[in-house]
């Protein structure tokens, strides 16, 4: 009789862990993972608004409506409104935070005549140009200056003028008038302030040939100023001193009429204006929800990857043939007989499922005339197939496990081999090693496996 190849145990060598088994093992657990996630949710929620009444609770000191100082309490909020806005606007603008030393300027002029008494649709026409939200979008994507549409609105400008008229044409003719259109942007490079004015150049070129076609008026001249570097920008500078000088304003009076406030007017003012705040602990119930739901999900995923580890079943044919089993055939367990859902289909074990009849084919071709199957035989799945298995075979003999039975280890010494019966996540890792090393202790030769997915 040949010596059996296969091995007791594993080596330490072939001990590999698989993320993505675990992954998968895992993901196969989504409607506990699900439920304790909105476990998570619920006492997030519990939590979050435990936590925002406690925040809450200075601003609902009690006051007394009679004894407030309304006009006072009013003009804080106010000057406390305003310094906010204008600090807000600090951050926000481009101008106000560009370096007035590396700043670039240009400029293009067109001078036309036209009929007074078409001044002022003409007028109306160019003023159109900057007075819509796509332009300003089109200037950030040109500019690539990434701003907000109002930051971008203080880039540029269009200016129409009257510079003079001449005499009425005949004797009941209309005024000329020479009119200039003058365009202007400022930008923090020399590409961005070109794309702007290239953008704002074609809008105004569009309206210059529709009020030449419907208003009879004349371009005499279109003037561009080449675009350049400023050696110092006053406006710059300006626009920040009067942004600083309202900042200082508007602190000086939160400052000094909060003075005069009182203890009750400081908690009506908290209770009526601090909206902001409010607002912001009306949301801690929704950021701790989301916070323990996910904190829940994980730590159920842990769990369930720690027991995958330290699960003492066989998992898959892999492990089997680290211990060099070979796999006769794989057939279905009575679990993988139900329909599964399209999500569990998905991350279920991808098996080629073989008959009992094809497993009773494998091994009647083998060269031996006894054969003992033998496996847990409590286990309805594997008493079902072993069974159905050796009625189609007069060699092949069911018996119980080994560990179990000493009549089974007499017929297994004296058969030809011994095929051993595996149920994925159902025998035990240790079982099956002791199965293999009663085996090796009275000389039976173990054929392989037949696994049941």
């Amino acid at each position: 009789m040949e010596n059996n190849q296969v091995r007791s145990s594993l080596v330490d060598d072939d001990q590999v862990i698989d993320l993505k088994e675990i992954f998968l093992y895992v993901c196969r657990k989504w409607r506990v993972l699900i439920i304790l996630g909105l476990i998570g949710i619920v006492v997030g929620i519990v939590v979050g608004i435990g936590v925002g009444s406690l925040q809450s609770q200075p601003n609902a000191k009690k006051f007394e409506l009679e004894e407030l100082h309304l006009k006072e309490i009013e003009q804080y909020a106010r000057y406390q409104q305003l310094y906010e806005e204008q600090a807000d606007w600090e951050k926000e603008s481009v101008l106000l935070n560009m370096d007035p030393y590396a700043t670039y300027t240009g400029e293009i002029r067109y001078y036309l005549q036209l009929k007074e008494t078409d001044n002022a649709v003409v007028f109306q026409l160019y003023s159109t140009i900057l007075s819509v939200n796509e332009i300003y979008e089109n200037l950030i994507a040109a500019s690539g200056i990434d701003c907000t549409l109002r930051a971008m609105q203080q880039l540029v400008s269009l200016e129409y003028s009257v510079l003079n008229q001449q005499e009425r044409l005949g004797l009941f003719g209309n005024r000329v008038l020479t009119v200039q259109v003058r365009i202007s942007a400022i930008a923090p490079s020399l590409a961005a302030i070109q794309a702007m004015l290239d953008l704002i150049d074609a809008q105004v070129q569009e309206t210059n040939r529709y009020v030449e076609t419907g208003y009879g008026a004349i371009l005499r001249e279109r003037l561009a100023t080449p675009c350049q570097k400023d050696s110092y920008n006053w406006r710059i500078a300006n626009e920040r001193k009067n942004s600083t000088d309202k900042l200082s304003e508007y602190g000086t009076k939160i400052s000094t009429i909060g003075k005069e406030l009182t203890e009750n007017d400081k908690n009506y003012y908290g209770y009526v204006y601090d909206t902001e705040k409010e607002k912001t602990e009306s949301l801690t119930w929704v950021k701790w929800a989301l916070i323990v739901g996910v904190v829940f999900g994980m730590l159920g995923a842990g769990w369930y990857a720690v027991i995958y580890l330290l699960d003492g079943h066989v998992k898959n044919e892999d492990e089997l043939l680290a211990y060099g089993l070979h796999p006769f055939a794989v057939v279905k367990g009575s679990e993988e007989r139900k329909k599964p859902n399209a999500l569990d289909r998905l991350l279920m074990p991808k098996y080629r499922y073989q008959s009992d009849d094809y497993l009773a084919e494998a091994l009647d071709v083998l060269d031996a005339e006894s054969i003992v199957i033998c496996g847990d035989l409590g286990d309805a799945d594997i008493a079902n197939h072993a069974q159905s298995v050796a009625e189609a075979s007069q060699k092949l003999h069911v018996a119980p496990q080994m560990v179990e039975s000493a009549k089974t280890q007499a017929k297994a010494k004296q058969a030809d081999g011994v095929v051993l019966f595996v149920h994925l996540w159902k025998t035990k890792r240790a079982d099956l090693e002791q199965e293999i090393r009663i085996c090796q202790k009275i000389g039976a030769r173990v054929l392989g496996v037949a696994i049941i997915g």
